[in-house]
This record gives C-alpha cells, structure tokens and sequence, in this order.
C-alpha cells in the first residue's frame, strides 16, 4: 500500500512588472497533495495536477491562484495556467512553462548518467548497491511566466 504524498513547489520570480507593484520580484509557492505515493509515472506520464498557488511579492503583497499543471510526460515539459482568484491581479489569467530536471541520487557505486529516464528504469532494489533515486527537481523556464 502506497501512503498518500505532498509535493512541495518553491518557484522563484523575477524581472516582474509592473515594478510599482511587485518591486520587481516575487516567489510562488504550492503543496500538491497526492492520494497515494508516486513513481516514475508522475514524470514520465502526461497528465495534469491541480492546487491553490500563492505568490508572495517582494513589496509583500500576495496573489492566490488556482494552479493547473500540466506534465507532458517524456519531454519533461511543464505547462502553468491559473486563474487569480485573490489578492494583487484579482481575476488575471497566468500562463507559463518550465522544462524540470531530476535531481537523481545514486547509492554505491555513482553512476555517471542523468535524467530521468535512467533513474525510473534503474532495477537495483531500494538500498541496494548501484540504486538510483528521484531525490529533487529543478526547474528551468522555457516560456515566460506571465500575467495577463
């Protein structure tokens, strides 16, 4: 029996406008609350979560949105909409994509090989020698973060 997860998502913004009032810069911050514990499939499958974001600017002011992410699986690509639903930007639509990056963890021998593709196809039991792990994720964004 897999126990249900969270999934914590830290997103730092910047070059954001108008200045006057996100001061240019903001941080958005979500959990994800999962059913049941996860394998590779949350990566390697498309599909589609939904969670309450909140961004917090650097003036303080927040923005609370309603967050779809949409995972397309292979190409590691992740598609942001979301609505703000309260606070600064009220009623604005938001779009972005990032492309993620596994952060994978080898126990015994390192192995010299990234992506997820290896770590999801990795066959050495847990804690067995030569076991490769998800331990983090990275983001990196490909289309702007924005909001209309």
């Amino acid at each position: 029996m897999r126990l249900p997860q969270q999934v914590g998502l830290k997103i730092t913004l910047f070059s954001c406008s108008p200045n006057s009032s996100t001061r240019g810069e903001g941080t958005l911050k979500t959990t994800i609350k999962l059913k049941t514990g996860q394998t590779c499939a949350l990566l390697t499958h498309p599909h589609t979560l939904r969670t309450t974001a909140t961004i917090t600017w650097k003036d303080k002011f927040t923005s609370v949105l309603a967050l779809t992410l949409a995972l397309s699986g292979k190409s590691q690509n992740v598609h942001a909409t979301a609505k703000v639903i309260h606070g600064l930007f009220k009623n604005h639509l938001v779009s972005g994509q990032f492309h993620d990056h596994d952060i994978i963890s080898p126990s015994g021998t390192p192995h010299h090989r990234t992506g997820i593709a290896q770590a999801c196809m990795n066959q050495a039991g847990p804690k067995m020698y030569g076991r490769v792990s998800i331990s983090g994720l990275t983001f990196n964004t490909t289309k702007p973060f924005v909001i209309i």
